[in-house]
């Protein structure tokens, strides 16, 4: 095996007493497990944070199931229910409340402005509806609109 120590370094290593040699093996040793200490300690950080990753990637996932829009059929039968019942309390004429692929679908032709706001956030906050697709036109009478929208269930 080739001595990796220069001579000279074996030399002056030779020339010191037997104390200094110790403390100098001890200090070569701590040196050398320190140097181990540092090269494993970002692995160490990395396994962390990969770990707390993880974590927060499934408490995403979490929520994103939980408010993911409804898709049974039961389900589409009372989102509807509810939708019809909120819009007469609210005084609206729907022309149109039908069970499409991805929600239920409504429509009306001419709906006061503000009730229609008013009832949009009483879905939202009290039914945990929400209304993903809507358009909105002028009506000719001032304050009414035409309005097209489909609406799914939060948290199914």
């Amino acid at each position: 095996m080739k001595n990796i120590v220069p001579q000279k370094a074996r030399d002056w290593y030779a020339l010191q007493s037997q104390r200094d040699r110790r403390a100098l093996v001890f200090l070569v040793c701590i040196a050398f497990i320190s140097g181990v200490y540092m090269g494993f300690k970002p692995l160490h950080k990395f396994r962390n944070k990969a770990g707390e990753e993880y974590h927060k990637a499934a408490g995403d996932l979490a929520v994103l199931k939980k408010f993911s829009p409804s898709t049974s059929q039961g389900s589409a039968g009372s989102l509807k229910t509810t939708i019809e019942t909120t819009a007469q309390k609210n005084n609206l004429t729907l022309d149109t409340v039908e069970v499409v692929e991805g929600g239920i679908k409504v429509s009306g032709g001419k709906i006061a402005f503000n009730q229609f706001l008013l009832w949009l956030d009483e879905l939202y906050m009290q039914n945990s509806i929400l209304a993903t697709k809507l358009s909105i036109t002028r009506h000719l009478d001032t304050g009414y609109v035409s309005v097209s929208v489909t609406f799914v269930a939060l948290g199914g």
